[in-house]
């Protein structure tokens, strides 16, 4: 998001297939900020966030919507 704010190509690492649960700070914000008057939460792990993921291709097509005249590069994944 930040380099299409700042007018670049979008650079999508590797094929895009990668999933990603995007969350809204506000949905998670208040039970986080609950959580520490829980003292049963205390010590535990708990998962917070949208249940649906996306796969970055489609984040960058949601880009492309909303601002078409900017490009997406991909950048092939190297080799470990």
């Amino acid at each position: 998001m930040n380099q299409i704010m700042q007018g670049l190509p979008l650079t999508i690492f590797g094929d895009g297939n990668q999933t990603r649960a995007f969350s809204y700070i506000d949905d998670v914000a208040i039970p986080i900020a609950r959580s520490v008057e829980i003292e049963g939460a205390y010590n535990q792990v708990f998962n917070i966030g949208a249940d649906k993921p996306y796969t970055v291709n489609e984040l960058g097509k949601g880009c492309r919507q909303v601002l078409p005249d900017r490009a997406i590069r991909q950048v092939p994944q190297c080799a470990e």
